[in-house]
């Protein structure tokens, strides 16, 4: 693998690289692999290899094609991505394919986790929420407005009742 990114131009050559070890406590195994981010992504996944290691080696294998958006926003979308597991007697390998992607823009306190009912982190403010007085204001001009709609509607039919 280094050999490959030798070959690449200067300019890919800062591509990073991560190389996990993990030991899992719950069981005596080991998770150990490495990581290609592509900088041009905003640092995306694009490639990750690894061997989780126990009574049963097993090992992963994930490719990922991904591109930037075209608009204001910039942002980065997965194409497809293929996975792969090899084990001793076994090989399952999976292709998704992601395609319809819908961009739309979305309210700011959705990353907030006052949004989900849980406290925010120490020196994160909330968004500022509506006040209470805005929604009882807005109510009371909608039952003003249903008001002289209804009595405008009242006096119309009563003058007819008396014209006949």
């Amino acid at each position: 693998m280094e050999e490959e990114v030798n070959r690449l131009p200067e300019a890919q050559r800062d591509m990073l690289r991560a190389k996990i070890k993990e030991k899992v406590q719950a069981k005596p195994s080991v998770l150990e692999g490495k990581m290609t981010l592509d900088p041009v992504l905003d640092y995306a996944v694009t490639e990750a290899e690894g061997i989780l290691g126990n009574e049963h080696d097993l090992k992963l294998k994930f490719k990922r094609k991904a591109h930037r958006e075209q608009s204001e926003r910039d942002l980065v979308l997965c194409d497809s991505i293929v996975s792969s597991h090899v084990g001793k007697d076994f090989l399952q390998e999976e292709t998704f394919t992601f395609t319809g992607f819908k961009s739309e823009s979305v309210s700011d306190d959705i990353f907030y986790l006052s949004h989900y009912n849980f406290p925010e982190f120490i020196g994160v403010a909330p968004p500022a929420k509506k006040p209470l007085w805005l929604y009882i204001l807005v109510a009371a001009l909608a039952f003003l407005v249903l008001s002289v709609v209804l009595r405008r509607v009242w006096k119309r039919a009563s003058s007819r009742a008396i014209a006949k």
